[in-house]
């Protein structure tokens, strides 16, 4: 498990606003190795509320064995300023006044954020980032770091995000802000100033990232009751939960953030400043978000220069990158195939990459780790170099079902489809009779769903 850890500057931070916060400490975790190459490290910038801790929030898609495997890459991810999980904030001590700055923390913007991540990159010594990774606020972040340095990054990809903050989306965090306000503790200079007030603010928030359909599907009220909905009771919950990890001041701040984002500000426009990406670049949307609706994302994918867009189908609107962990692996894991997202390796390391893919059912494709791999023997069954058997009734028990139902099943190399990387383990091919010759004096005869060529 990583430790949080601390990145001091002390030295005078000039604000995108005209202030200076005289030393900045940023706050964050790092998972997984950088290797000799220095070619596979990953930066995940997170969410509103999010915190750099992103095993805990992208369970899904960060750790071992995840789409992102902390076993092959080396992911970084930073609590931006203004947040609440240590990272130089309002709570933090002005070393001027040696007191919390309260309500006199200062306006730190998105290209402030990204002013203070380069800073911690320069600090980790990492000169190039194979993925940039970043969703709702931390895609803002992502896009306006790909747009200042532009030939750092190889991957971008951006998730339920915007090249500026819509007036609509504008709108819905002052009316958050309006309500933090209403709370007559909001000018006490206290911790815990606000938090009545952030509790109304979060669940008005929660209605722009999640959608009437999901309301109804999980919050549907009962025919007998005039009163005490469970609809309100849920919103009262979230309201709660906030102010059990979190504070009205950091609340507050992010939410002028989010609003200060526009990547065309003194760059001529939103589409030159896009056009500055150099990045192969994935882009996500979710056609029932109606806090960063899609167009916002079409919009990115028409002028960022190589650029990719997909749109996926949830209930949960905004939220669903967040929850829709199946939907997203499959999806970015589609485009990062076609893409060679994976790091340069050596030649006898790129069996531990292959995967077994499988249609499970028309236009939902599998991709299943499998390290290691001998020799196939049947169709249902793939033998490990450690002498261990994966059968059809464990992790291919789809497989077996594929192939019954006449679909797809093939090996993928990291770069070329149909290929059966030639490792030391393999001593030979015969392409013509479809047939492998392994260096213990086996051999093996492919069946014709396996069509085998030498990696070239």
């Amino acid at each position: 498990m990583s430790e949080l850890q601390l990145f001091h500057y002390p030295h005078p931070f000039d604000l995108e606003c005209g202030q200076t916060l005289p030393e900045i400490q940023v706050a964050y975790h790092t998972f997984g190795k950088l290797n000799d190459r220095a070619d596979n490290a990953v930066w995940i910038c997170h969410a509103l509320t999010g915190n750099s801790d992103v095993t805990e929030w992208w369970s899904g898609l960060v750790g071992e064995g995840k789409l992102l495997d902390t076993r092959q890459y080396f992911i970084i991810c930073a609590n931006v300023l203004s947040s609440a999980y240590g990272s130089t904030s309002a709570l933090s001590v002005n070393p001027l006044t040696q007191e919390p700055y309260y309500q006199d923390f200062p306006l730190v913007t998105i290209r402030d954020v990204v002013k203070s991540l380069d800073l911690l990159r320069e600090h980790l010594q990492i000169h190039q980032l194979c993925m940039l990774v970043g969703g709702s606020l931390g895609g803002q972040q992502a896009l306006e770091w790909a747009i200042q340095k532009p030939e750092l990054f190889k991957q971008l990809i951006l998730i339920a995000t915007n090249a500026r903050m819509s007036p609509w989306g504008i709108a819905f965090n002052e009316s958050q802000r309006m309500a933090i306000e209403a709370d007559q503790t909001w000018q006490e200079r206290r911790a815990d100033a606000g938090t009545a007030g952030m509790k109304a603010a979060r669940a008005t928030a929660l209605l722009s990232y999640r959608s009437a359909v999901m309301y109804e599907y999980t919050q549907a009220r009962e025919e007998s009751v005039i009163d005490h909905y469970r609809a309100s009771s849920y919103q009262r919950y979230q309201g709660e939960k906030i102010a059990s990890r979190f504070n009205a001041f950091s609340y507050y701040s992010l939410s002028r953030m989010m609003d200060s984002h526009d990547v065309g500000r003194n760059r001529g426009g939103a589409m030159a400043a896009l056009n500055r990406i150099k990045a192969q670049t994935l882009i996500i949307g979710i056609q029932s978000d109606v806090l960063f609706p899609v167009e916002e994302q079409r919009f990115l994918a028409r002028y960022i220069p190589q650029a990719e867009l997909t749109e996926i189908d949830s209930l949960y609107g905004h939220d669903g990158f967040l929850v829709e962990n199946e939907l997203m692996t499959k999806t970015i894991r589609t485009w990062e195939l076609s893409n060679r997202l994976e790091p340069e390796v050596e030649e006898e390391e790129l069996i531990v990459r292959d995967r077994v893919q499988v249609d499970v059912r028309k236009g939902v494709r599998e991709y299943i780790a499998v390290e290691n791999i001998s020799f196939l023997a049947t169709p249902y069954t793939i033998h490990l170099i450690n002498g261990n058997r994966i059968e059809s009734d464990t992790v291919l028990d789809k497989v077996s079902l594929a192939l019954q139902e006449n679909y797809d099943f093939t090996l993928l190399s990291p770069h070329l489809p149909h290929i059966l990387v030639n490792t030391r383990h393999i001593k030979s091919f015969d392409e013509k009779n479809n047939r492998i010759y392994l260096s213990d004096g086996r051999s093996q005869t492919l069946p014709p769903e396996f069509p085998l060529k030498k990696a070239k």
